[in-house]
């Protein structure tokens, strides 16, 4: 077992104690442009991971960890019929549930509570 400089078992819901050997939080453009300048990432293994509901460490993680915080919820373009919104990866699920039903857009409030983040989401839209 690799010495544990970065512990994974409160970035998961399954709390499955386990560990990385390189963890980082992505809260921006820049931080991901960075780290892909920094680190051959064709040579290096990666987990992207959003909040961690489906996701299970059965092992220590020999590469970089991924976290992807990117902030944000906007409403780019909004119709009669349709509505366009752009949100950060790392904006949790319900967040953008809750945005949207105080807006009064309809259509993804029944996959309200889903423990994730939009890096990662339980349904793709």
């Amino acid at each position: 077992m690799m010495h544990c400089p970065y512990p994974l078992q409160a970035l998961n819901s399954f709390k499955v104690p386990a560990c990385a050997a390189h963890y980082i939080q992505l809260n921006s453009l820049k931080d991901i442009a960075d780290f892909c300048a920094a680190v051959p990432i064709n040579q290096t293994p990666f987990y992207i991971l959003g909040g961690g509901s489906n996701t299970l460490f059965a092992k220590d993680f020999p590469g970089y960890i991924l976290h992807v915080q990117l902030p944000g919820i906007e409403v780019i373009e909004e119709t009669r019929y349709k509505v366009l919104i752009k949100a950060g990866a790392g904006v949790p699920w319900h967040q953008l549930v809750l945005f949207c039903i105080k807006k009064g857009y309809g259509g993804i409030e029944n996959l309200s509570l889903i423990p994730e983040r939009l890096v990662a989401p339980p349904y793709k839209i």
